[in-house]
C-alpha cells in the first residue's frame, strides 16, 4: 500500500499560473491595484 503524503492528488495538475506562489502574488497585486483604483475614484468623485 502506498500513501500520497503531499496534499495533491494524482490527477491534479499544477494551478493556472504554474506555481501556487505565482497564484498569490497575482493576487496580491490585484487587491493592490482594486484598492488603489477604489481610492482614486473615491477621491475624484467626492
Amino acid at each position: 500500500m502506498t500513501t500520497n503524503n503531499d496534499m495533491t492528488t494524482a490527477g491534479e495538475g499544477p494551478p493556472v499560473l504554474g506555481t501556487w506562489n505565482k497564484v498569490y502574488l497575482f493576487l496580491l497585486v490585484f487587491q493592490a491595484m482594486l484598492l488603489l483604483g477604489f481610492y482614486w475614484f473615491m477621491r475624484s468623485f467626492s
